[in-house]
């Protein structure tokens, strides 16, 4: 897999649909400041799960094993600039420390769709902000060694 230490265009979750089933259908938990959501799909299931008429096809959408969102809320950080800033520094930690997700990923043979929720009411630094990712992807490779064998989502009736 080339470019493991970037984070392309395909790795960002930016499909407005793929967004409607991340937060209609994904699980969550939070650990500050950040809330996780995501939604855990065996690579078989994808295909399924993603109608070819409203989704592009499993190869284009799945390039890498998951999918990112990093959001900042405006209501909770005023200033633009300083939402920006914290989108910067998440997405760079998160590029940083993707890689054990990854191969864990494709080992199990599933797919991810992810979003990253900041929920503080300040800005935080950037060590902070790593290592509250550090953590998060380790309670999320713990979850997903959890229900690897479990995590088939209902079919839908489309």
């Amino acid at each position: 897999m080339c470019g493991m230490y970037t984070f392309r265009k395909n790795e960002r979750l930016s499909n407005y649909r793929l967004k409607s089933l991340l937060f209609d259908k994904g699980d969550s938990f939070y650990h500050y400041p950040f809330r996780v959501i995501f939604l855990l799909v065996h690579r078989e299931d994808a295909g399924t799960l993603l109608p070819l008429k409203q989704y592009p096809a499993m190869s284009e959408t799945f390039q890498f094993p998951a999918k990112c969102l990093v959001a900042v809320s405006g209501k909770r950080v005023k200033k633009a600039n300083k939402r920006n800033r914290i989108k910067r520094l998440t997405k760079e930690a998160y590029r940083k420390n993707k890689i054990p997700l990854y191969s864990l990923l494709e080992e199990k043979g599933m797919v991810c769709l992810l979003g990253l929720i900041y929920t503080a009411k300040h800005p935080i630094s950037y060590e902070e902000v790593e290592k509250s990712l550090a953590s998060i992807m380790a309670t999320f490779q713990e979850k997903i060694s959890e229900q690897s064998g479990s995590v088939h989502l209902p079919r839908s009736k489309d």
